[in-house]
C-alpha cells in the first residue's frame, strides 16, 4: 500500500510541451518534498505525453495519466482532485512557475489557522509583484471577504493557492466549466473560510495568458436571460442560486466586478 503524501499537487494538462518542463523543474524542486504529483494530461497532440513519461521515470512521486478522450478543462481539474490523497492540495497550471519554498511556507501559514481554507505567497504577474490585486482575503467574516474580492479580484493567482483537502470536499469543480468559474470558484471557497498570504514572500510566478476559463454553455432560466449580456452573468447565476440573500447584498459589486472583467478581456485581446 502506497503511502500516503502530506501534499497533492494537481497538475491538468493539455498540449503543453513549451512551457511543462520549467513547471515540473520548479515543482520537483521544492525544499518541501513529501508530496505527490498527478498530471492528468487530456488526451495532448503534442510532446506532452513523452515529456511527462520521462519525468515519471525519473521521480516517483508523479503519477502521469493520459485521458484516451479530452474530458474538458474544468472535469479535467476535478479528475486531479478526486486522485489527490493528501492532506493538503494545490492546482498547478503547467505554464506557472514556484519558488522553492512556495510550499513550505504556505503550510506554516494554513497549520495553526483553523479557520482558514487556503494559503497563497505574493505573485509575479507577467514580470511585476501582485500587491493588492491578490491580496489576503483574511476577515473572519464571509460577507467582508467576499466583498473584498468583489472588489478587487485581480488576476486572481489566489486560485492557484495551496487548500486543506477537506475544505474541498464538497466541490465539483465540473459545475464551474464557464467564463470566469476560477472566480466563481474562489467565491464559494470565500463563504467556507479565509485565504491567507504570505506577505513576505514571492514564491508563485504567473504567465499572462495561461490556462483559463471557459466559455459558458448555454443555460436556461428566466434570471439567465435577463443577465445574458453580462460576461460574468454565470458566476453571479452560479451564486445566486446557492446563497440568495448574500448575492442580492452584493449585487452591485458583481456589477463592478464585470466592469474589471470587460477590462481583463479588453487587455487580452
Amino acid at each position: 500500500m502506497r503511502r500516503i503524501p502530506k501534499v497533492s499537487i494537481g497538475m491538468p494538462v493539455y498540449n503543453g510541451e513549451r512551457y511543462i518542463c520549467n513547471a515540473l523543474d520548479s515543482l520537483l524542486s521544492q525544499t518541501f518534498t513529501d508530496f505527490e504529483l498527478i498530471i492528468s494530461d487530456n488526451a495532448s497532440s503534442d510532446k506532452t505525453q513523452i515529456i511527462c513519461q520521462d519525468y515519471s521515470k525519473k521521480d516517483s512521486r508523479i503519477q502521469y495519466i493520459r485521458q484516451t478522450i479530452n474530458l474538458g478543462a474544468a472535469n479535467n481539474f476535478q479528475f486531479v482532485l478526486n486522485k489527490a490523497r493528501g492532506k493538503y492540495f494545490m492546482w498547478a497550471s503547467h505554464d506557472d512557475i514556484w519558488e522553492r519554498d512556495f510550499i513550505l511556507r504556505c503550510i506554516d501559514l494554513l497549520k495553526n489557522e483553523d479557520s482558514a481554507v487556503a494559503a497563497i505567497t505574493r505573485s509575479a504577474y507577467n514580470g511585476s509583484t501582485v500587491d493588492s490585486g491578490d491580496s489576503p482575503m483574511d476577515s473572519h467574516f464571509s460577507l467582508i471577504r467576499i466583498a473584498k474580492f468583489l472588489i478587487n479580484p485581480g488576476p486572481n493567482s489566489r486560485f492557484y493557492s495551496l487548500y486543506k483537502k477537506n475544505s474541498l470536499e464538497t466541490i465539483n469543480f465540473s459545475s464551474y466549466d464557464y467564463h470566469a468559474g476560477d472566480w466563481a470558484f474562489v467565491i464559494d471557497m470565500l463563504l467556507i473560510g479565509r485565504y491567507l498570504r504570505d506577505d513576505d514572500y514571492v514564491g508563485f510566478l504567473k504567465r499572462p495568458g495561461g490556462a483559463g476559463s471557459k466559455i459558458s454553455k448555454h443555460k436556461s432560466g428566466i434570471l439567465y436571460k435577463i443577465l445574458f449580456f453580462i460576461p460574468l452573468k454565470d458566476v453571479f447565476y452560479h451564486f445566486f442560486k446557492k446563497n440568495f440573500l448574500i448575492s442580492l447584498i452584493l449585487f452591485p459589486f458583481f456589477i463592478r466586478l464585470n466592469f474589471i472583467n470587460l477590462k481583463y478581456i479588453k487587455n487580452a485581446k
